[in-house]
């Protein structure tokens, strides 16, 4: 069976390496960690992942509530996950439409990640 391929994009080593590891055990194939959206943006093109982690800020510029919407122009062909500890940041640019989107807050519940990203890949 082919792993479903997902890419972390987290400034926070520690969370990015925990969720790593949690999503390796339970099968997934992790393609990359990025901490900024310009590497984020190389490699979704190179190698499409079915998912996406995005800590809603990030280094550089762009936040990654910027680089979900400049993913979405490219491609809908995928999912994403917002990791954040600023719940308000998604309210001020989803408004109304904040439940189209899943969000988990900072720090991770372990017991939650991987069934809520199994959830969401279905």
């Amino acid at each position: 069976m082919k792993k479903q391929k997902i890419m972390i994009v987290e400034d926070e080593t520690i969370i990015a390496m925990d969720m790593r590891f949690m999503l390796e055990e339970n099968e997934f194939d992790v393609i990359a960690i990025v901490d900024n959206a310009e590497s984020a943006i190389d490699i979704f093109l190179e190698e499409k992942p079915e998912l996406i982690l995005l800590d809603v800020l990030l280094k550089g510029e762009k936040t990654g509530i910027d680089l979900y919407f400049e993913l979405k122009e490219r491609s809908e062909n995928f999912r994403a996950i917002f990791l954040t500890g600023n719940v308000h940041l998604l309210k001020n640019r989803f408004g109304k439409n904040l439940n189209d989107i899943i969000a988990l807050s900072k720090p991770i519940n372990d017991n939650e990640f991987v069934p809520i990203v199994k959830n969401v890949l279905q």
